[in-house]
């Protein structure tokens, strides 16, 4: 199993990764948060200080899909960053 801390958040948390990289959990204020790759991959762009429209054109880019397809989905993984209070 991997860890990753990530300090330039609003919060600290870590993420852990299997060591198969299929299952990723995010440790936060004592709860833990079952997450998938791309939400990993949100985290990590969020902790770089990426905004939310280069997040998505980093992804789109990535993953070979239209910005448009993810928008609304990267919006809403921010938008549960912000409950936990990880991101503004």
């Amino acid at each position: 199993m991997k860890l990753e801390k990530f300090n330039n958040l609003n919060q600290k948390c870590v993420v852990r990764i299997d060591q198969d990289c299929e299952e990723f959990f995010l440790s936060y204020n004592g709860g833990v948060y079952k997450i998938n790759e791309v939400g990993y991959e949100i985290i990590k762009l969020l902790d770089k200080k990426f905004s939310v429209p280069q997040i998505i054109n980093i992804l789109s880019t990535k993953y070979n899909v239209v910005s448009q397809d993810i928008k609304e989905d990267v919006i809403e993984f921010v938008e549960k960053l912000k409950v936990l209070k990880l991101c503004n």
